[in-house]
């Protein structure tokens, strides 16, 4: 691409707080663009109105469909839309993505700038939009009430959850109210479902519609086979002056589920599609390798739970495992980590594949356009597909699309390494508040160094080492993932509960370490091994 001048422009803040050093170093290690094209206001503002869009390229019009947006309270950036509407075999349900590709052309700026960033980076302070705010809070928003232009998947689906046929409509939409997860959440967990003030009854039944539609998805894709992660989030409170005032656990609530489905449910859509261009864009996952299933099924086997599905578990086994977890010991967060360590990390290509823990045998992302660059590219290629914005949108260079897909892996772990970085050290900055503190925790993970330990009441892990497990000499067995006491034969091993004291920080290096309480240092393991943290697979 031609390179062009930059100019300096404020990263969103995401609150009230003053901006975090933290950030500032991660963004500049991580190599992260903070700066945009010269010139590109010129084709910000060179917009058609969207009336004359509608008029000009014939658009379905969707204003009169009670389309909703979900998101969190902050949220800024809508870019996705949903309606249902039941039928008399099955449901309809709407997915309109905001048409980005109509305001971010091939070869533009924007698209440079776009390319170059891929992905938006949500830090605790700030964000690095991947497009500018007049088009990712303005333009491309779908704030209610407003007349926006809308790539719409149009998707039908059975009684028992299956998608039957599906089409994509340019249209132009309105969405009829701006709801959050957490009012959302709270209107379908409550028994009666007393309707918000604010709710219109066409908003309350769109609702309705979206969460029964959601959950028979779900009930499909469970007997077609899926991994349930349940993973929470950290949400970390800032103060003003950027002082971690509390870092709590922001969980899945019923809401976030609905959306999760649709969106799964739009993005298969997507891929299907495509397939018969061939070269495009997917999202892939492969399944684990022998050896990740041998150490998986081996640290399973020292708490009784079993692997199914010899050297290749289907993501069935797989999810019996969660399953007995659950039923067996009564909880499964350590079991659903040593599950993601064994899987590979999900990336881009332009050859179909399938996603593994999802159980789709193909798969890409079609949502997210606002903040992720291979959506963008997925709605030029279904517009190429429908001889929108004159057909075909690509020249046949061999292996563009492939070029596109690695960077864009690229860009999305450099920008989650960018935030897990903050994080970490932010974490650790709070817990050196704590020193002498004492908490619970589960092991999560066993080396020959020591065991990491991640609390019960906060979203924070670390490392209890070896030395500080007891005045005993620990064998380390790898094949089953755990510590044996020589003297006592004591087994330390994934899933068990600890006692934990906070003995220090390292704040740069985002580490905590813990002690157990009233217990003296030993000398060493016989694995003679230094402390070293080991770099965690997602």
């Amino acid at each position: 691409m031609v390179k062009t001048k930059k100019v300096k422009q404020k990263e969103k803040k995401r609150s009230d707080s003053a901006q975090l050093r933290e950030t500032d170093l991660a963004i500049a290690k991580h190599g992260l663009e903070a700066e945009w094209p010269q010139g590109m206001a010129d084709e910000l503002a060179a917009h058609e109105d969207v009336q004359a869009v509608f008029r000009r390229e014939g658009r379905l019009d969707l204003t009169e469909l009670p389309l909703i947006t979900i998101d969190g309270a902050d949220a800024m950036d809508f870019d996705d839309a949903v309606a249902a509407r039941k039928e008399r075999d099955g449901w309809t349900l709407w997915v309109a993505i905001a048409d980005v590709s109509h305001y971010v052309r091939i070869g533009s700026l924007l698209d440079q700038a776009a390319f170059e960033r891929g992905t938006s980076v949500y830090f605790p302070d700030r964000v690095i939009p991947m497009l500018p705010e007049s088009l990712s809070n303005d333009l491309c928003s779908l704030r209610p009430g407003e007349h926006r232009l809308a790539l719409i998947a149009v998707i039908d689906v059975s009684h028992d959850g299956e998608v039957g046929g599906w089409r994509f409509e340019r249209g132009m939409m309105r969405s009829h109210a701006r709801l959050t997860y957490e009012e959302v959440g709270s209107y379908l967990s409550s028994d009666q479902r007393a309707t918000p003030l604010d709710w219109s009854e066409k908003v309350r039944k769109t609702v309705d519609d979206l969460a029964d539609i959601a959950v028979t998805l779900r009930a499909f894709r469970d007997r077609q086979g899926t991994i349930d992660f349940s993973f929470s989030e950290a949400s970390i409170d800032l103060s003003g002056e950027g002082e971690v005032k509390s870092i709590s656990v922001r969980g899945r609530s019923p809401a976030t589920k609905l959306i999760e489905e649709c969106m799964l449910a739009a993005n298969v859509c997507a891929a299907r599609s495509l397939q018969a261009l061939g070269e495009a864009i997917y999202r892939i996952h492969d399944a684990p390798s022998p050896e990740d299933v041998s150490h998986l099924r081996g640290a399973l086997s020292t708490v009784g739970l079993k692997l199914p599905g010899k050297q290749k578990p289907s993501v069935k086994d797989m999810q019996s495992a969660l399953d007995g977890a659950r039923k067996k010991i009564g909880q499964d967060k350590w079991v659903q980590m040593l599950l993601l360590r064994s899987l590979k990390q999900a990336c881009y290509v332009s050859s179909p594949g399938g996603h593994f823990a999802l159980g789709f045998s193909l798969y890409t992302h079609f949502t997210s356009p606002i903040r992720r660059y291979p959506d963008l590219i997925v709605h030029r290629l279904l517009k190429g597909i429908h001889q929108w914005d004159g057909g075909a949108l690509y020249d046949q260079k061999a292996g563009l699309l492939g070029e596109i897909a690695a960077r864009c892996s690229l860009t999305e772990r450099q920008g989650e390494d960018a935030v897990r970085q903050v994080i970490a050290q932010l974490k650790a900055r709070y817990m050196g508040g704590k020193i002498g503190g004492e908490f619970s925790g589960v092991i999560t993970s066993v080396t020959e160094f020591g065991v990491f330990v991640e609390l019960d009441d906060l979203p924070v892990d670390g490392l209890v080492h070896v030395s500080q497990l007891g005045r005993d000499y620990f064998r380390f067995e790898p094949e089953k993932m755990q510590l044996i006491g020589e003297r006592t034969a004591k087994r330390i091993r994934p899933g068990d509960a600890l006692r934990v004291v906070v003995a220090g920080v390292d704040i740069t290096a985002g580490q905590v370490s813990f002690s157990l309480p009233g217990v003296r240092k030993a000398g060493a393991s016989r694995s003679g091994k230094k402390d070293r943290r080991p770099k965690k697979r997602h």
